[in-house]
């Protein structure tokens, strides 16, 4: 409670990071409408209540049943179940990890010391879900809290991490407790600006989930087969607090998909947080397919299976409104947050047909162009990212999350294959290293976006001139783009956080670097141009 009263600097940067983010998930309206609340409490004497107290009744709160809310609950009497006299754990937990996750989106001028504070705000809001948990109460306030728990452990610890693992268990649990696995055939009555929260706060952790199960190489723990959702509409954030007829005005701007309908020409089309869900669940509804082929048991019709997600990967953009796809030239007129959404979104694309292609060569045990293209697709891409982060301060030493999980796929498939179809000989001692790593990674259960593919053919690979690597950009353009890749993460060692995650990824991309030279040094030394 003693961190609590310190409100007002949580205020302001909870209150700016909603403002540049188009990754929040819980609208911006409520969590804005929690704090002004809060603030009001504090202001009338909340503050002068004794730290004991005030514990006490909070505690006393959060052992009652969260008031019943019914269709016609407004706003305003929904954030008073959970603040004023009602005050719960799960809104001081709530607040807690969202000042830890808005503090790594503030400048280091504006909070001294921003790890520890972020340190601190994590284990705050554990204590607070720990309190929570011995009540045994399941409600929306339960499910902000553990989800803004979840993101702000990602942050701090990274996705290897066993405490983000297990919280985010307990946040799948506490979803289906809640029923929203269930929201067509068991729909709750309660009001739109609820129900559109919830399908968001589900779509999600959906999408995490598939994350996680790639990252990590496990099962994941949210099976679409057991699931009848509805996605949240493609609203502001303001616009699912309207009431009638503003709300009924509002829902005339979507399509029949959901979509927001593509502006008039000269007219602006901001990017959205229900956007980025929206696109994100889509393509982890395709990665899921593809996870029941790479993690699940063999099955009979994989050729079929293939050729079902393959067309469904091909034809994902269809329904989506044009302006949602990433160009370059975005750069030039949107918000640099805006971008990199945009951006994560269109690697989310890539990655997941780089997953099927991958999966391809496993079977066939064949390096094919459209894999190799794909990577230097996703290579390219985040290169760009690269560009604009020296450009934009407030890209820089964020968002490194990106480059481990798409990046470094892609590099690595593309330095292994080079040295394959370049170096005429079995095995080199870069090779050895990789695989010894690749083992180690994958025994310790801390596995990593990239196992470089070891070739099946033990005999010597043919002269490079007859077996031309099937990739559709040149040597020297492959080279050039993976020595940046290289140089980065150089430059960047000494300032990535001591975390496991980051520091398996910095030995991958010494391999990386160590094929490469191995190649450069071998076409130079062969006389090959």
């Amino acid at each position: 409670m003693k961190l609590f009263m310190a409100f007002q600097q949580y205020e302001s940067v909870i209150a700016k990071y909603y403002s540049i983010s188009q990754f929040v998930i819980i609208p911006r309206p409520l969590i804005l409408g929690l704090l002004a609340s809060l603030r009001r409490d504090l202001e009338n004497g909340l503050n002068q209540e004794s730290l004991e107290q005030l514990y006490a009744r909070t505690s006393i709160n959060t052992r009652k049943p969260f008031p019943t809310i019914t269709e016609n609950t407004t706003v305003e009497e929904f954030l008073a179940c959970m603040t004023g006299p009602r005050l719960r754990w799960e809104t001081v937990g709530t607040i807690f990890a969202l000042a830890g996750i808005a503090s790594f989106h503030t400048k280091a001028s504006e909070i001294a010391g921003k790890e520890a504070f972020a340190g601190d705000m994590y284990a705050a809001s554990k204590a607070c879900i720990e309190i929570c948990e011995e009540n045994g109460q399941v409600n929306d306030g339960t499910l902000w809290m553990r989800l803004t728990n979840v993101i702000l452990a990602s942050n701090l610890y990274g996705d290897t991490s066993k405490l983000l693992y297990q919280g985010f268990t307990l946040f799948t649990t506490d979803l289906t407790i809640m029923g929203l696995h269930r929201q067509i055939s068991s729909p709750c009555r309660v009001p739109f600006f609820v129900s559109e929260t919830r399908r968001r706060i589900f779509a999600a952790a959906f999408s995490r989930d598939k994350t996680l199960a790639t990252f990590l190489g496990r099962p994941y723990q949210m099976d679409s087969r057991f699931c009848d959702t509805i996605l949240p509409l493609d609203l502001d954030d303001e616009e699912i607090v309207y009431t009638v007829p503003a709300l009924t005005g509002a829902l005339q701007t979507l399509d029949e998909n959901g979509w927001k309908r593509s502006p008039s020409p000269g007219q602006s089309h901001p990017l959205r947080p229900a956007t980025v869900i929206r696109l994100r669940y889509q393509w982890s509804r395709l990665r899921e397919r593809i996870l029941r082929l790479s993690l699940g048991n063999k099955i009979d019709d994989l050729a079929g299976e293939l050729d079902s997600i393959h067309q469904a990967h091909q034809t994902a953009w269809a329904p989506i409104p044009p302006q949602y796809r990433y160009t370059p030239v975005c750069w030039t007129h949107q918000t640099p947050n805006a971008c990199v959404a945009l951006l994560i979104i269109h690697l989310d694309y890539l990655y997941t047909g780089f997953q099927l292609h991958r999966i391809y060569q496993t079977e066939t045990e064949v390096v094919s162009n459209a894999l190799l293209d794909t990577s230097m697709e996703l290579v390219e891409g985040m290169l760009e990212f690269v560009t604009q982060q020296e450009r934009c301060a407030e890209l820089r030493e964020r968002f490194i999350w990106i480059f481990l999980f798409y990046l470094l796929p892609g590099a690595g498939t593309l330095a292994a294959s080079l040295h394959q179809h370049t170096i005429p000989q079995t095995q080199t001692p870069t090779q050895a290293q990789t695989q010894t790593h690749t083992s180690t990674t994958t025994s310790t259960s801390t596995s990593t976006p990239f196992t470089p593919p070891a070739s099946t053919n033990t005999s010597t690979l043919p002269n490079p001139i007859n077996n031309p690597l099937p990739c559709s950009s040149p040597y020297s353009r492959i080279i050039r783009s993976l020595s940046v890749v290289i140089a980065w993460f150089e430059n960047k060692r000494l300032l990535l956080p001591q975390r496991s995650d980051y520091q398996v990824c910095l030995q991958i991309s010494r391999v990386i670097g160590g094929l490469v030279d191995e190649v450069v040094d071998w076409r130079f030394t062969s006389g090959e141009e």
